[in-house]
């Protein structure tokens, strides 16, 4: 039996324990092999941080993400951190590249 490709859509979300736990709890160890996601978006708090500094913290969610995906057992061939807009990054992606599923990780709404 081959490995479901499964893309993981997370912003805020990719290094979070929550996601990781949901994953494993889904049975990814050993089923899945995951490619994490990671729109570069602004801060909603600092709308006057520069857009590189999106990109730079986004990376360093993604790194974080995937040593945290490995670490609970889970294939993951590595994070993509792509466009600011999550629709465009994952429309993107799924134009060069085929996965089983696609996992979207939201934060809880804010009440």
């Amino acid at each position: 039996m081959s490995k479901q490709d499964v893309l993981v859509v997370a912003d805020r979300t990719a290094d979070a324990p929550e996601l990781v736990e949901v994953l494993r709890r889904r049975g990814a160890a050993g089923t899945a092999c995951v490619t994490l996601l990671v729109p570069a978006r602004r801060e909603r708090l600092s709308p006057t941080d520069p857009e590189q500094e999106a990109w730079v913290s986004a990376m360093a969610r993604a790194e974080a993400g995937v040593a945290a995906i490995r670490a609970a057992g889970i294939d993951c061939k590595g994070a993509i951190v792509a466009d600011p807009d999550p629709l465009l990054a994952t429309g993107d992606v799924l134009h060069v590249r085929r996965f089983d599923e696609v996992f979207v990780a939201a934060p809880p709404p804010v009440a």
